[in-house]
């Protein structure tokens, strides 16, 4: 099925009429092909150099930015509302995890494993994985392609279009995407096993959406750690999620 493709730092800019150079938490194309991530750095402030000639302030989610989500919403609720579905602040609250948790992150994580990080790892290398809104998925890569778990879909995006399936099996979701599926699929060594890929993988979509919050309010609290300990000279590496151990996390110099 057909569904909206998405570029979250269009989709700020648009929504503050330009007025504000955006920084946000989800990855946006264009894909960034540097030799080194092989990603945006969506939260960062970014180039001096380009922030300087833009001349707009920069509203973001951390304190690198000129001015918060959070203060610049705290008198539009509508504005407040958009914010926090995209975990830019103010930020909800993470409801009581439902029925079927268990299982639905560990059958996303088998996705993860053995799908959305070899098809990044094919193109560039790189097997880490970001926060997505709802959930979860790769940066930008190769030609403008991104793979992004949606409660219990996974969506194919390239370019401008998109499609999504209903994620079923590993079978199903690497027929839709093109990724052959191994037993050793070179993101590490502690992976799920991988089975037989024609089983069932048991998606909920309100343990997913959970999953997807999780990893939302995880994204918002590092960037803002991160923001804060570059500051402070200690150098933190970028904020990824690792498939094998489906974590978000990020390495601080010293520690």
């Amino acid at each position: 099925m057909t569904v909206a493709a998405r570029n979250p730092w269009l989709e700020a800019e648009a929504r503050l009429g330009g007025r504000y150079a955006v920084r946000v938490l989800e990855p946006s194309p264009p894909a960034v092909d540097d030799g080194e991530f092989f990603a945006d750095d969506p939260a960062a402030r970014g180039d001096a150099a380009a922030v300087a000639a833009d001349g707009r302030p920069i509203v973001g989610p951390t304190a690198e930015a000129d001015v918060s989500w959070s203060s610049l919403s705290a008198d539009d609720p509508e504005l407040a509302a958009w914010c926090a579905a995209r975990w830019l602040g103010p930020w909800p609250r993470l409801n009581p995890l439902p029925a079927g948790y268990a299982e639905t992150r560990e059958a996303l994580r088998r996705l993860a494993v053995y799908v959305l990080a070899p098809a990044r790892k094919a193109v560039n290398g790189k097997i880490g994985l970001r926060y997505t809104a709802g959930g979860f998925g790769t940066p930008f890569f190769g030609a403008d392609e991104q793979l992004r778990v949606e409660g219990a879909a996974l969506v194919h995006q390239r370019g401008d279009t998109a499609d999504a399936t209903e994620i079923t099996s590993l079978a199903t979701v690497a027929a839709f995407t093109g990724v052959a599926l191994a037993d050793d699929p070179g993101v590490g060594d502690d992976v799920p096993a991988l089975g037989d890929a024609n089983d069932p993988l048991s998606v909920d979509p309100s343990a997913s959406a959970s999953v997807g919050a999780w990893y939302g309010f995880s994204a918002s609290l590092l960037e803002v750690s991160r923001a804060e300990l570059n500051a402070a000279g200690r150098a933190c590496s970028r904020v990824q999620l690792w498939p094998e151990h489906f974590d978000l996390g990020c390495s601080i110099e010293g520690v």
